[in-house]
């Protein structure tokens, strides 16, 4: 191997060279770097409904003993909304396109949190079980669009 001046070895052009490292530590500074704005894009969407699941009865509800009801309706209703975007999301989405969904579904989502901050202890429990159910039903269209798009340059024979 020829050396340069300074006495440290030269290679050709094109040679690869392999670092004795572990795979651990290539994640850590390679692979973690590049993912660190999608990994803390999932956190903060998935953070606020699960905040909200739990922060909703403690505005709701005065007395400590009724806590369960409220979050397991949240849960519920969220649920339910959800399961039923399942089966109307294809339609949605052949008919608009993604981004007028995407749009339109975001600005519906944010309408739905601005609806929840404004519940007091004193709004009625079917205004409060139809936003969720709306709210739940919104929140996973835009979820299953998003996901529809990172799917989308995938040829159909990896999937």
């Amino acid at each position: 191997m020829p050396t340069s001046p300074s006495g440290s070895t030269r290679y050709p052009a094109g040679t690869v060279l392999f670092l004795p490292t572990s795979a651990m530590r290539m994640f850590w500074s390679v692979m973690l770097p590049l993912v660190r704005p999608a990994v803390a894009t999932v956190v903060v969407f998935r953070f606020v409904p699960i905040w909200n699941d739990f922060f909703y009865p403690l505005i709701l509800v005065r007395d400590r003993t009724r806590y369960t009801l409220p979050v397991g309706l949240t849960t519920f209703f969220g649920g339910i909304g959800a399961t039923f975007m399942k089966f109307t999301a294809p339609p949605i989405l052949r008919n608009l396109g993604f981004r007028r969904t995407l749009t339109i579904n975001g600005a519906i989502v944010a309408a739905s949190y601005a609806a929840v901050a404004m519940f007091t202890s004193e709004t009625p429990h079917f205004v409060i079980l139809g936003v969720l159910l709306v709210s739940g039903f919104f929140r996973s269209l835009q979820f299953t669009a998003t996901n529809g798009l990172a799917f989308a340059d995938v040829e159909t024979q990896r999937m």
